[in-house]
């Protein structure tokens, strides 16, 4: 159950119930520039009627979100590795990025479903020299890491 306001009109949005559907054709009638999407499934008010789009949302619980401009979703640029790290292969340039992103912030949680994140954690303790570092190693990556990695040991 959201309202999502926007910059001409709210979108209001709910699974389906017989009291709220009720309700929200009762708004239309009195709101007449207000349509229905039903391949959104949701219903679309012009902003001129904010005060009963937000009596309505009050009164059944709605909660109030705002549509964000693209510029809120861009991803920042990531950083280049400057580092060279005692590899045995080399890294393809993502996952250089995300290990120049390790270094810079230092805490963080690296993770994912391959072998990826132990590859990274160790090019971090490497380059940071930090111990103690908590890794998760599963048994069926352990030897296929350790083929890619030269031993680092300190």
């Amino acid at each position: 159950m959201r309202i999502k306001e926007s910059n001409d009109s709210f979108e209001i949005t709910f699974e389906y119930n017989r009291r709220l559907t009720w309700a929200i054709k009762k708004l239309m009638e009195v709101c007449p520039g207000a349509e229905y999407d039903p391949r959104r499934k949701s219903f679309f008010f012009p902003k001129i009627y904010a005060p009963q789009v937000y009596m309505f949302g009050q009164k059944y619980g709605f909660v109030f979100t705002k549509e964000h401009a693209k510029a809120d979703w861009e991803i920042p640029k990531l950083p280049e590795l400057t580092q060279d790290i005692p590899l045995k292969m080399e890294l393809y340039p993502y996952q250089k990025q995300g290990v120049a992103y390790n270094i810079i912030h230092k805490r963080t949680i690296i993770g994912e479903d391959g072998t990826w994140e132990n590859l990274s954690g160790n090019c971090l303790r490497a380059c940071l020299e930090c111990f103690p570092l908590f890794g998760y190693l599963p048994l069926f990556s352990k030897d296929k890491l350790a083929k890619g990695m030269a031993h680092v040991d300190r």
